[in-house]
């Protein structure tokens, strides 16, 4: 069922994790088999604004049994804006393995019998160019209690075991076919000098020049520094030994990418493979 978002629910509730708790509150369905699975961004995504592109997952952790929201990057958020879509909830059990695809016209259900057991390097490949998907792999289909939700194979909606719920309902994944966005506000001048402004505020941060230079696994330096950084299933906050794995030794002569439409790319390849991120190194 398709129903349009009241402007009021935008100012009241804070971008993507506002409008998914919203959804969730309204719904107050808490049993673990029927919680709804929502999906929202925020309300800049659709028009392309540096850094607004992520997306998140909103729900109730098999883990922990309690509300929980996950964030993730890539292209997903920003292609279900381009869809139309700010908020997609997903409720119920499907009878069988099932992939849902959203594009610009509308949601359709695809049988997944055939990808099932696929990994989401498989899922991938599947999909093909010009889109976008949350999926699971092995590890939810294993029952794996910190199973992720891949999205575009390289980011995670993860904690919470929120892979668990996908194989738990019969869902493989949920692909976006949409080209990214680039919709015209109402006051383009007033839009262009606040874009302007947020674009002046990430080129002059600080941890965001760290990020843009070395990546994610630049805050293992100042975690450790800082004695938080977490070791040993966090049974320990700090290494010294930890040196060897700070950015400037993880990214060297390692080539950059991002999200879509961030102009910080803290992503790290080389030669075609992805580097490790900061919670994989730490």
């Amino acid at each position: 069922m398709e129903s349009p978002l009241e402007e009021e629910r935008f100012r009241s509730w804070l971008g993507g994790r506002g409008l998914g708790l919203s959804y969730l509150y309204e719904a107050d369905c808490w049993d673990i088999d029927e919680v709804p699975l929502v999906f929202a961004v925020g309300p800049l995504a659709v028009y392309g604004v540096a850094a607004s592109s992520r997306c998140s997952l909103v729900t109730r952790s098999p883990k922990t049994k309690t509300v929980f929201d996950s964030s993730a990057g890539g292209g997903f958020g920003a292609r279900l804006a381009a869809a139309g879509v700010a908020l997609l909830a997903l409720r119920g059990r499907a009878k069988r393995p099932t992939v849902v695809e959203v594009t610009p016209e509308g949601v359709s259900f695809v049988d997944a019998a055939n990808i099932w057991n696929c990994t989401v390097d498989e899922f991938a490949a599947y999909v093909g160019d010009g889109a976008s998907f949350a999926a699971v792999g092995p590890a939810a289909s294993s029952d794996v209690d910190f199973a992720c939700v891949m999205v575009d194979e390289h980011h995670a909606f993860g904690r919470g075991g929120l892979g668990r719920l996908f194989y738990a309902r019969n869902l493989k994944g949920v692909v976006v076919r949409a080209p990214l966005p680039r919709r015209q506000p109402a006051h383009p001048h007033i839009f262009s000098s606040a874009t302007n402004a947020i674009k002046r505020l990430l080129t002059a941060s600080p941890p965001v020049k760290a990020l843009a230079s070395f990546g994610t696994p630049f805050l293992v330096a100042i975690t450790n520094w800082l004695g938080v950084l977490p070791m040993f299933n966090f049974s320990r906050t700090g290494l010294k030994e930890a040196e060897a794995l700070f950015a400037d030794v993880t990214t060297a002569s390692a080539g950059r990418s991002g999200c879509a439409r961030c102009p910080i790319a803290c992503k790290r390849r080389k030669n075609g493979i992805p580097l490790p991120e900061y919670e994989t190194v730490a």
